[in-house]
């Protein structure tokens, strides 16, 4: 049967996920995947994929919450086809599964990769998962594919045959037979392989697998990774830091624009919006204009103009000052094209919730990515998948509106979002309201907790000026 499927959505645990989606890949698959079935019911949305292979039992979520996420799913989109692999039966969850119209369910404590892309190749009935729920296989029966396939043509051909004439029950009969004998057949095979170790593997050896052939490919490139750990942010980030790619000298001599802007700081948080990002660029120009001079903000967010309202209550459309910035200017996105260009030090570039091919192009170049999010389940999602479409470089995690003890730890969002962590921003509103009735920055506000974080990542981009040439864009 020819695959017509092409993207696929895991929902699995970190470990495992990792080595599915790198099978997956080499299969030709376009593969994304979260963490659980709470954050892909969260972000369903935003998902565009054909199958959904998803882990049966995930520690810490229950029967109740998983049934509730499928409901969610199901109700967003019908049209995804949802795979269930259990390592165990649970008569009761797969009742509530199939009520909900989700009939793909495997039940396997360990599986192969042929067995993955047969499940994935042909998809279950309703009869079939009837017959999965009355059956009494369990978990550690051999051969539970091929017995429970068995069970499943034997009910069907039962069915089928009732009204047939004698000769037609024979050629059944002899066809029921040899199908029998080459079910056995498979099954002797089968035996082989385990007995030689060859041909099929399990997933836990594809995992095995694929971390000896990544440590092969460092060796190889005369290193190999270790693990590193970090005594402070400034260490941290020092390490991390990396130069862009430059542009080869051909393909400068091609273009008719060779201006160089300054160091470029891009402020984004994928397709989500309402993170705060443009009170942190707001507070950052601020910052970095008691530092340097020529600092540039950019209203890039031209589906709200969100700093331009913050600072003059209306779209900018021509370079402002503003007392609020501490003498750096705002400029409209036109700008980045035109006047910028060769004129400042550092740019500051407040993305929107919608980007453009364009705005994708910039933060692939610019020097400094702050992903700005909240420690909150839906909107780590959402953002989390724009990253892993994009693939954006020289990106850090900035975690606003933290909260000690309440949302999602700071280094399990970004171990989720495969980002190294720069900063926590605490959650002061009494200082945002403070810096709102009296006009001024809220870094200015006497006591406010915006400062030291801002500080520190203000203190970082001017370290690294001297090391890093200006952005062509």
């Amino acid at each position: 049967m020819r695959i017509i499927i092409k993207n696929i959505h895991l929902i699995f645990a970190e470990g495992p996920a990792e080595a599915l989606q790198a099978a997956l890949e080499q299969e030709g698959f376009t593969v994304t995947r979260d963490m659980n079935i709470l954050l892909f019911s969260a972000a369903i949305k935003t998902v565009h994929a054909d199958i959904a292979l998803i882990q049966g039992d995930m520690p810490g979520i229950s029967s109740t919450e998983v049934l509730e996420a499928v409901r969610k799913i199901r109700l967003t989109k019908p049209e995804m086809r949802l795979v269930f692999i259990h390592p165990t039966k649970d008569p009761q969850l797969l009742t509530g599964l199939i009520a909900l119209g989700v009939y793909d369910h495997h039940i396997a404590g360990e599986f192969s990769l042929e067995d993955l892309l047969n499940w994935i190749k042909t998809s279950m009935t309703y009869r079939d998962a009837y017959v999965l729920i009355e059956s009494t296989l369990t978990v550690n029966e051999p051969f539970l594919q091929e017995r429970s396939l068995e069970k499943r043509e034997e009910v069907i051909d039962e069915q089928e045959n009732v009204h047939e004439k004698s000769l037609e029950e024979k050629e059944v009969i002899v066809q029921q037979k040899s199908v029998k004998q080459e079910t056995k057949k498979k099954k002797a095979k089968t035996k082989k392989v385990a007995k030689t170790q060859a041909k099929t593997f399990l997933l836990k050896d594809l995992f095995q697998s694929i971390a000896m052939r990544l440590k092969r490919n460092r060796l190889k490139n005369g290193f190999e990774d270790e693990e590193e750990t970090y005594e402070d942010l400034d260490t941290f980030f020092n390490t991390v830091s990396k130069p862009p790619e430059e542009v080869p000298e051909a393909r400068l001599e091609k273009r008719a624009i060779k201006e160089r802007m300054g160091y470029v700081v891009a402020v984004y948080s994928g397709t989500k919006g309402s993170t705060g990002k443009t009170t942190l660029s707001i507070a950052l120009a601020g910052y970095l204009a008691r530092k340097e001079k020529n600092v540039a903000l950019v209203d890039a967010d031209e589906s709200s103009y969100g700093a331009s309202i913050l600072l003059f209550g209306d779209p900018t459309i021509t370079p402002r000052k503003n007392r609020i910035l501490n003498g750096a200017t705002l400029y409209p996105k036109q700008a980045i094209e035109g006047s910028l260009r060769n004129s400042s030090t550092i740019t500051i570039i407040d993305f929107g919730a919608v980007l453009t091919p364009e705005d994708i192009r910039i933060l692939e170049k610019a020097n400094l990515v702050l992903v700005v999010t909240l420690p909150e389940t839906a909107t780590v999602s959402i953002i989390r998948r724009h990253i892993l479409k994009n693939n954006i470089p020289n990106a850090r995690l900035v975690i606003n509106r933290h909260v000690p003890g309440e949302g999602l730890p700071p280094w399990d969002v970004a171990k989720s979002m495969n980002l190294p962590l720069l900063e926590t921003i605490p959650f002061d509103l009494q200082s945002l309201e403070t810096g709102a009735l009296q006009k001024i920055n809220v870094i200015d506000v006497r006591g406010n907790k915006f400062i030291e974080p801002i500080s520190r990542i203000g203190d970082r981009i001017l370290i690294e000026i001297p090391n890093r040439r200006g952005v062509i864009i």
